[in-house]
């Protein structure tokens, strides 16, 4: 019973006087000489810890004498044993579960977006799976030592004036897998990412999530960011929790579709591994919980046999809370090293390039083969006529090859004569034209000249009248 009242205290679920008094009927009754009529009585909700066919007939009978019993009974050791070996035996059977208050379970309010990695049911309270997930903690240490992330910072939850909510920043470095093939990629990424704790969160009940996680110094960092949404639910019962999680790729600018198609493959395949993963260490967390919790139980059940109930509540305190779970992977390194897989993204874009360089190479192939061929053509073209006897393999034999071969030769001279007087035509065109352009410009220029000449002329002859006019006498 002590462990009863202790157990319910440290999850802040106190007992109330009449499930007390209940429990004090159920294991103490036939020893204190307790009866159904007394005040605040209700059958007890557990019937494991009942007494035997014996301690009923006692109890029946001390109903009856109840009135005359004045003094309070001592419990006895083997009551005390009988009921606590009954409550721990519970308990195992139970997985090392109290008894807690069960009902519908919670529901989260919020519309969900984006693709759902986590849906699961863990053996724990909600309050201490929010511890886990976050804040700072053992758990959260490992598992940064683990991934070898360093300069870890996670603020403390803080409300927020302008929007009443609850928030906190955390901040991490995470190492960068680098290809050999890749040069200039940075080893190490910056991770920070802001939460925020919905209005619609009630310690207890449920806890709603929101996060935005941004890489740094990695390729197209600044392109994307990473939208997370946690939602911790209590369970049927207070030891039952559910967690989903839904996340989504948001661009804050517009990216090449190639660009897009690596960035989301790999940022997927990032978050995919991070969270079974995290799925996996909160399982371990909760066996290992779970165990821990068990061995006290039976220390406990032992310390009860032979001593008070007050050391075993410091016993059982100080061993619960070596119970603290290792916890927290603080979602931000999720989303770094998961984010994006800068390496596997890196490994695509060098291999693209590889890509768009063999094309180039193919392209100035064709057109350096479509160069020569067009030389080559012409010097076909151009060859002398008696080639093809050349680069024939037989001679002509007969008189018709040879009066064939000539008139093929004949044709062939034809067809360069016609190709000569086509050139010489245009050339003798080309060369008209010359001259007629040529002969259009002396005579403008003759006439221009010859206007500017005479211009001058009179503009002189005008300016000296005397000059002029002694000179015609001298004339006549």
């Amino acid at each position: 019973m002590v462990f009863r009242v202790w157990q319910n205290a440290l999850m802040e679920q106190p007992m109330s006087t009449q499930e007390i008094w209940q429990w004090v009927h159920s294991c103490y009754g036939d020893e204190l000489g307790l009866t159904s009529d007394d005040e605040d009585y209700t059958s007890p909700a557990m019937s494991k810890c009942s007494v035997d066919d014996k301690a009923r007939s006692n109890l029946e009978s001390s109903t009856e004498d109840s009135a005359s019993i004045n003094k309070e009974t001592k419990i006895t050791e083997d009551t005390v044993r009988k009921c606590d070996i009954e409550l721990s035996t519970t308990n195992m059977s139970d997985n090392a579960k109290t008894e807690v208050d069960s009902g519908p379970a919670a529901s989260c309010p919020i519309i969900h977006e984006g693709r759902m990695l986590v849906d699961e049911v863990y053996p724990i309270n909600v309050d201490e799976l929010f511890k886990l997930l976050f804040t700072d903690s053992k758990f959260a240490a490992e598992l940064h030592e683990t991934r070898k992330n360093s300069d870890i910072k996670q603020g403390s939850w803080e409300m927020n004036p302008d929007s009443q909510q609850k928030m906190r920043r955390v901040s991490l470095t995470v190492p960068v897998a680098v290809p050999s093939v890749g040069l200039g990629i940075p080893k190490h990424s910056h991770i920070s990412e802001t939460q925020v704790m919905l209005s619609c969160s009630k310690p207890g009940d449920m806890y709603a999530i929101e996060i935005e996680s941004y890489n740094s110094g990695i390729p197209y960092a600044d392109s994307f960011f990473i939208a997370t949404h946690f939602c911790l639910t209590r369970g049927s019962h207070s030891l039952e929790s559910t967690i989903n999680v839904y996340c989504q790729i948001k661009y804050r600018k517009s990216v090449w579709g190639l660009v897009k198609s690596f960035i989301e493959k790999n940022c997927w395949t990032g978050l995919e591994e991070y969270y079974t993963a995290l799925i996996n260490a909160l399982k371990t967390e909760c066996e290992n919980h779970k165990s821990l919790e068990t061995n006290v139980i039976v220390s406990e059940s032992e310390e009860i046999k032979t001593a008070t109930s007050k050391p075993v509540v410091k016993t059982k305190t100080s061993q619960l809370r070596l119970a603290e779970p290792i916890e927290n992977k603080s979602f931000v390194q999720s989303i770094l090293s998961i984010s994006l897989p800068d390496w596997l993204l890196r490994v695509d874009i060098s291999w693209l390039i590889l890509s768009v360089l063999l094309v180039l190479l193919v392209l100035n192939v064709i057109l350096y083969h479509k160069l020569w061929d067009l030389e080559d053509s012409d010097k076909r073209y151009n060859s002398m006529p008696f080639t093809d006897m050349q680069f024939s393999k037989e001679m002509p034999q007969s008189q018709d090859e040879w009066i064939a071969l000539l008139r093929k030769q004949e044709r062939i001279h034809d067809s360069e004569i016609q190709h000569w007087q086509t050139v010489l035509k245009r050339v003798i065109s080309h060369l008209r034209q010359s001259e007629e352009a040529l002969s259009e410009l002396q005579g403008s220029l003759y006439s221009i000249v010859s206007h500017r000449v005479l211009s001058a002329l009179k503009e002189a002859y005008s300016e000296s009248p005397d000059v002029s006019a002694s000179a015609s006498k001298q004339e006549l």
